[in-house]
């Protein structure tokens, strides 16, 4: 479930939407809501890829794809070099038991190789927003921590600045902004 809300995404905007991990669909209709003229999600889960594709099959400007962020990102990166994109990240274990097919320590949340291939893609302008801070602050997710991601971020773009913004608790989404 996402913890998107449209006041936030609204501070944000750009041409394009990508999202990991659609889950119900609930982040890209916040997406439509917010003006976003394309909307990209990626869903590892056959079953909630169905769930969101019956549910957003009524808007021709989302596109959802089935698949593992792992496989599917870099080659959705390509694809959109010509325009500038506001990215929500929030990809990890679904709960019905689907796991990413990436061997070694980023198994169950694939947050660094996603700002990976962003660092690797020809605009370093693009504003990420990363969800569940708290459990990156805890280590409940790959033991990866805030530090770690605003490191991965700065080698994006060395100029990002820092927002916290308000997601499933207080300051539960690290924004960064060109």
């Amino acid at each position: 479930m996402t913890t998107l809300k449209p006041e936030v995404l609204a501070k944000y905007p750009n041409e394009m939407f990508i999202e990991t991990g659609t889950y119900d669909g609930s982040g890209c209709l916040v997406a439509v809501q917010c003006g976003f003229r394309h909307i990209l999600s990626i869903e590892i889960s056959l079953k909630k890829f169905m769930e969101a594709s019956f549910r957003l099959s009524g808007y021709k400007n989302v596109d959802l794809v089935l698949g593992d962020t792992y496989e599917m990102f870099p080659l959705l990166i390509d694809k959109i070099s010509y325009r500038q994109c506001t990215f929500w990240l929030d990809a990890h274990n679904p709960e019905d038991g689907v796991v990413h097919q990436h061997p070694g320590q980023w198994s169950r949340v694939p947050i660094m190789f996603e700002l990976s291939a962003i660092a690797k893609h020809a605009k370093n302008t693009h504003t990420i927003m990363i969800d569940d801070l708290n459990h990156f602050r805890s280590g409940v997710f790959d033991y990866i921590g805030e530090e770690q991601l605003k490191d991965a971020l700065r080698r994006i773009n060395p100029n990002y600045r820092f927002v916290y913004e308000d997601g499933a608790g207080h300051e539960t989404v690290l924004v960064a902004v060109p």
